[in-house]
């Protein structure tokens, strides 16, 4: 199994509590920092109540700062679309530097803030990468079947099924004449099958108006065959998988990152929250 499929979020739980361990000691390092700097005001004969409060006051802006950076990369960990607002709140935290005995500390690292600068879902591009090669494994496993003549083409019509008419799809980029017949037909009915499906722990399931609307709009983009998208519609082939009962098994339910939902169409129009 493609160890990204089982991402939920864009860092790791593992990460987070990384980050997380180097937030709390940076806190108590500023606390340590404060109180120096008040008690070498008794050492130097004289306390100024004034510069006293302003230490204090501070202490408690820089120690709740540290709290939002914490808080907001939590928001941002989330598989949604990264708002503007989310984006500079983590240039802010990536140039943070607190400094320790001559050493600055930062509280995120280079890789830690690409992966939460991902504008939508929880995969890098490298990632998504690996997840689209499943079709290439699937075309591989199912050559060496023996087909009959009849079904002999099933290697190259389900490698296809991820292809657009443009050429933006995926694994050979190949357009609307170079994909099967039966790749464009079933390239519908998954998308459709993906929008609607139940048993995806990190989105809702669509209802059958929407999802059709997402199809309509994607066949005007010229990815998907408007004709077969049509008769999809028209002749309510949908309603052949209304009432799908998908597994429920403990197995099943920690999939995140189901390999035929990594179409952009996906994560531009999924209600990811």
């Amino acid at each position: 199994m493609n160890r990204f499929w089982l991402k939920r979020k864009k860092l790791t739980a593992g990460s987070v509590e990384n980050i997380n361990y180097r937030i709390l000691p940076a806190q108590e390092r500023l606390r340590s920092q404060a109180l120096g700097q008040q008690l070498a005001m008794y050492r130097n004969g004289g306390l100024d109540e004034a510069r006293f409060t302003a230490i204090d006051e501070q202490l408690l802006q820089d120690v709740q700062m540290l709290k939002e950076f914490y808080n907001a990369i939590l928001e941002v960990n989330e598989p949604t679309v990264l708002k503007q607002d989310n984006r500079d709140m983590l240039d802010k935290i990536k140039e943070y530097r607190l400094d320790v005995q001559d050493e600055e500390l930062a509280i995120i690292n280079s890789n830690e803030f690409d992966l939460l600068c991902i504008p939508k879902g929880s995969l890098s591009p490298t990632e998504r990468k690996e997840i689209e090669s499943h079709v290439v494994h699937t075309q591989n496993f199912l050559s060496h079947i023996p087909w009959t003549k009849e079904f002999q083409n099933v290697p190259t019509i389900a490698a296809a099924h991820h292809e657009k008419l443009n050429g933006s799809g995926y694994p050979y980029g190949i357009k609307d004449e170079e994909i099967p017949l039966p790749s464009k037909i079933m390239a519908v009915c998954d998308i459709y099958d993906a929008l609607t499906a139940s048993d995806r722990p990190y989105k809702r399931a669509m209802n059958t108006e929407k999802a059709i609307d997402i199809l309509m709009e994607e066949s005007g983009r010229g990815l998907l065959d408007r004709n077969l998208v049509q008769v999809f519609t028209d002749a309510k082939v949908f309603q052949a998988i209304d009432s799908k009962e998908y597994p429920t098994a403990k197995e099943f339910s920690s999939f995140s990152n189901h390999p035929c939902d990594v179409d952009e169409h996906l994560h531009d129009k999924a209600d990811l929250k």
